[in-house]
């Protein structure tokens, strides 16, 4: 076979490739650091029924890594899409340890990966046809931010501070 029509079905096979791929995924407006409801928008496009996954990779100094699925949506072949969601990174990675939020060990990297994935045979871990990933630059444990917890009172807790309250209003025993 001639080198030039070698040359020719490689190019024709690569052309229908890209023509016909149209399985992509992008990052449109990753956050630089791990943050707390961060409103995050991805582009996405599949050529058949597939599912986007959105992972944040964690690897600590002691040599672990840590993979954690933040959100994962169902993909219908068509036009590229825009989601937009909300991404929650855990708290161990995005606030001050505390009372109520564990010690971590120390971060050294974190990676937000988005990928278009199809199903393999049996619920097996299938494959992987798109991928874009961001870096992000953890802060250092005393760098981050203290949360402000939402927590809910206990009923005793809030009954003893009305009556606190309500017994300071009371007249003085012997001034009527």
């Amino acid at each position: 076979m001639d080198f030039q029509i070698l040359y020719k079905y490689i190019c024709q096979f690569c052309l229908m490739q890209i023509v016909w791929g149209l399985d992509s995924v992008k990052l449109l407006n990753p956050p630089d650091e791990p943050l707390s409801d961060h409103l995050l928008k991805i582009l996405y496009s599949c050529d058949a029924p597939a599912t986007v996954q959105l992972d944040c990779i964690v690897s600590f100094e002691t040599g672990i890594t840590s993979t954690l699925q933040l959100k994962k949506w169902s993909c219908v072949p068509g036009d590229p899409e825009i989601k937009t969601l909300v991404v929650n990174f855990p708290d161990w990675l995005v606030y001050q340890p505390d009372g109520i939020i564990p010690d971590s060990q120390w971060v050294l990297s974190c990676i937000l990966l988005a990928s278009v994935r199809y199903s393999g045979l049996d619920d097996s871990e299938g494959s992987v046809t798109a991928q874009n990933l961001a870096t992000l630059q953890p802060k250092a444990f005393f760098s981050r931010p203290v949360k402000q917890h939402q927590l809910c009172f206990s009923w005793s807790t809030q009954m003893l501070k009305l009556t606190q309250r309500s017994a300071k209003k009371q007249c003085p025993f012997g001034a009527r």
